[in-house]
């Protein structure tokens, strides 16, 4: 089972990248969605550059995602900017949490299949997924510490930032205050830059596709889709490197 639940996901995947990525059903199916989760977010972009050496399926996708992510945190600042009460911060913060949505699980009626489930259940998370989980918490916190400091908005300018669900995470930290909503601020119009220019090297990438442009000498536009992906959907769980070998293999090739 598990063999022919990979086999349809790739099919799946694989019809996507040929036939429907300028699909506008799927692209409203996609917007709903918010996109993709991270496991098969990293699927497509991994399969698109072995079947076909490109990204221009993952950047066009990813153009549309970013774009709406940044209408949605510009929303938000404007929000945030505004607010004096806590009803202010509530709509700002139910609105960037919006971005990503977390489906439900139903649990089983049958009472034996309910037994069933609970014993197959864990009654404590994974302890590495406790530690990740504990280590965001904590660089979390620190970032947001940071932010007001001029160094260190410095070297997170020239970082790739934080990715979208990382973003929510802090966004949806529970605490109140004029310092607070400052730094926030702050988070929010750094990352809206940096997904500003990140949709600009998108464009020039699937703009380099048009033969009329295809001479043009190439640049760092050529790892944005690998970096769109990780802007929505953050590292590879296999790999914590903000740049890995290949995509400067592939800067060079190009």
């Amino acid at each position: 089972m598990c063999a022919s639940v990979q086999n349809s996901v790739s099919r799946y995947l694989y019809s996507l990248l040929y036939e429907f990525v300028n699909d506008t059903g799927l692209r409203a199916k996609l917007a709903r969605s918010r996109g993709f989760c991270r496991e098969h977010a990293w699927q497509l972009q991994k399969m698109e550059s072995s079947e076909w050496g490109d990204g221009m399926g993952t950047a066009i996708l990813h153009e549309q995602l970013l774009g709406q992510w940044l209408q949605e945190l510009d929303g938000a600042s404007k929000v945030l900017e505004s607010s004096s009460r806590r009803s202010g911060w509530r709509k700002a913060w139910g609105r960037v949490l919006r971005l990503v949505g977390y489906a439900g699980k139903h649990p089983a009626e049958d009472p034996a299949l309910q037994r069933v489930t609970r014993q197959h259940t864990s009654t404590e998370p994974c302890p590495v997924c406790r530690i990740a989980a504990q280590a965001e918490e904590i660089f979390a916190f620190g970032l947001l510490e940071s932010i007001s400091d001029a160094g260190f908005r410095k070297l997170y300018q020239a970082s790739e930032g934080l990715c979208i669900p990382h973003l929510v995470q802090i966004l949806g930290a529970n605490e109140f205050g004029e310092d607070h909503k400052s730094k926030l601020v702050t988070l929010l119009d750094l990352e809206r830059h940096k997904i500003t220019l990140l949709l600009d090297e998108l464009k020039e990438y699937l703009r380099k596709h048009n033969y009329l442009y295809a001479h043009e000498p190439k640049g760092n536009e050529q790892t944005s889709w690998i970096r769109a992906v990780r802007k929505a959907v953050g590292n590879e769980s296999t790999n914590l490197l903000n740049l890995t070998d290949k995509e400067h293999k592939i800067t060079k090739k190009n």
